[in-house]
């Protein structure tokens, strides 16, 4: 296992003029990302082994694209196929 050191990502979308405060550039130091800094979301209802428990930070939300960390304790659940994953 490494430590992550940065994470990129790109927001693909049509080149329009921005009239509101937008965003360039989101930089959070890569500690940020471990889970005594994210938001607990408790253990999942549907886990089938254990008691995994999610949590999360989001890092950008503009439109349909959302970026962020997210991490979960040992422990089984089911996977379902969505569209935004």
């Amino acid at each position: 296992l490494e430590a992550i050191h940065k994470v990129w990502f790109v927001h693909d979308h049509a080149n329009i003029e921005e009239r509101s405060n937008p965003i360039r550039a989101v930089i959070t130091p890569y500690h940020q990302s471990a889970p005594q800094h994210l938001v607990p979301s408790g253990v999942r209802g549907d886990a089938t082994h254990g008691s995994p428990a999610t949590a999360s930070q989001t890092l950008y939300d503009v439109g349909p694209q959302e970026v962020g960390f997210w991490t979960c304790t040992p422990g089984s659940f089911p996977v379902v196929s969505r569209k935004t994953t």
